[in-house]
């Protein structure tokens, strides 16, 4: 259930046809993703090194894997989010709101390949933004 409630957020934050509708929903759900998206990432960056060498539960990884997988394909509505302070960016707001815990979640994902795979793509992504 909370996939289907997930995907629905990222259906009405993405890139549409930008009709006034389109973009108030889209401002409307913008908050809730990215507070929704921070939420599995600071329980990520909190619970790991609690862990020690014991592996993430499966429910968890999974979790936070769909959630990088969604998050650097999506290209949301440029109205959605606000403009972060010096930041200009079209598509990708939501990966600067969300780049401190994807920063701090390098650190957590240390021995994770497959979780520092996506997360780099992320953090990719907020570079592409900079030009870098």
């Amino acid at each position: 259930m909370s996939y289907v409630c997930f995907d629905s957020l990222i259906a009405l934050v993405s890139l549409h046809d930008s009709t006034p509708e389109q973009v108030k929903l889209a401002q409307a759900a913008a908050p809730y993703l990215i507070l929704r998206s921070g939420l599995t990432l600071r329980a990520y960056i909190a619970d790991q090194p609690l862990r020690g060498r014991m592996p993430q539960p499966l429910s968890q990884r999974k979790e936070l894997l769909y959630v990088l997988k969604a998050l650097v394909n999506l290209r949301c509505e440029p109205d959605a989010i606000p403009d972060a302070p010096g930041v200009e960016s079209e598509g990708k707001k939501h990966l600067h709101r969300l780049y401190p815990l994807l920063a701090k979640a390098v650190r957590a994902a240390a021995r994770d390949m497959e979780v520092l795979e996506w997360i780099g793509r992320a953090l990719d992504e907020v570079g592409m933004e900079f030009g870098v």
